[in-house]
């Protein structure tokens, strides 16, 4: 098993609506980082009854494609979110409490209505 060699890959696909307006904001450097949620649901069968959860992961978009997507990307409008790699954040909040989030940094999100 040492000898092992796993694949490196961090690639997650996503469709869902977007929880509330995006954020945009820009960097000391000018470069353009774009926030927003989504819904994302999950429907199983448990016994006879079937249950609906949804998940609400965080999404960042960089650069250009983020302020070319940053007008659409309004509370209820369905995306699909492509090629998304998983990233932790962690700090210490002001009572020096140990924090993490998980976010979702993608390459491309497609707005999936007009």
């Amino acid at each position: 098993m040492a000898d092992l060699k796993l694949p490196e890959i961090n690639e997650c696909r996503f469709a869902g609506r977007v929880v509330r307006d995006a954020e945009l904001k820009y960097l000391p450097n000018n470069t353009a980082v774009l926030k927003f949620s989504i819904a994302v649901d999950r429907r199983y069968k448990k016994g006879t009854e079937y249950i609906k959860e949804a998940v609400f992961p965080s999404i960042v978009v960089w650069g250009k494609h983020a302020e070319y997507i940053a007008p659409s990307i309004n509370r209820g409008v369905a995306v699909l979110v492509d090629r998304a790699r998983m990233e932790q954040r962690k700090w210490k909040d002001k009572q020096g409490v140990d924090q993490h989030a998980t976010e979702y940094h993608a390459e491309k999100v497609h707005v999936l209505e007009w």
